[in-house]
């Protein structure tokens, strides 16, 4: 039964990596800051638990530093950057490396529910459903969408209003018209109601609306 690694050389690899051989052939990459810090050299005996650590330990420094870059870029929610990290190898470092993004306060559902929130709703191009369902859809948990979407400051009929004179203007003259212009509002997250009343404020036929379901 093996006990025990014998580092046979360590060589610079790729970007922060180092290239670590062991007597036995197999070659490991890992952090090279890391290798420096712990001092590991060729002829090195290294106990087998210890060198699983020093190994697991390295993932978690990569996977960090991956978060950070990942970050850097834009806001993620935890789920995101959880996927991203696990999809670039570190399957195992991946939920460690964001409970440390989130105690550093670089990663925060909340705030990235409230912002994208806040984003969407200031394009004017969708409702509160579908807002909730776009947070949701980048891992936002339902009780932070709603509550992002609850603390929204809109005004649907308007948006609608809006909506109806700059992209169906000249098509709500029939019922197929009104009713495909609210299907795709509808879609976009508006409730029928709204919809039915922003029509009613541009003079536009609702009637036809009323047995929509708003399920």
């Amino acid at each position: 039964m093996i006990d025990s690694v014998v580092i046979a050389a360590v060589s610079p690899g790729r970007r922060q990596l180092a290239a670590v051989s062991l007597d036995d052939g197999e070659t490991v990459q890992l952090y090279a800051p890391f290798v420096d810090e712990c001092g590991l050299r060729p002829g090195q005996t290294i106990p087998l638990t210890q060198w699983e650590e020093l190994c697991e330990a390295s993932a978690l420094r990569l996977a960090r530093e991956k978060a950070l870059r990942l970050l850097a870029l834009r806001d993620h929610t935890r789920a995101e950057l959880v996927r991203k990290l696990r999809e670039s190898g570190f399957a195992e470092a991946a939920d460690a490396a964001a409970d440390g993004m989130e105690a550093l306060g670089y990663l925060d559902d909340a705030r990235f529910a409230a912002n994208f929130a806040e984003e969407l709703n200031a394009r004017g191009k969708y409702g509160v459903r579908r807002i909730g369902s776009e947070l949701m859809k980048r891992g936002v948990p339902r009780d932070l969408a709603e509550d992002a979407v609850a603390a929204l400051e809109n005004d649907p009929i308007s948006q609608i209003s809006k909506l109806l004179e700059r992209q169906y203007a000249g098509r709500l003259d029939t019922v197929s018209g009104r009713e495909k212009a609210a299907a795709s509002l509808a879609r976009a997250g508006f409730a029928f109601a709204d919809i039915r009343t922003a029509m009613k404020t541009l003079g536009e036929g609702s009637s036809d609306l009323q047995n929509q379901d708003e399920d």
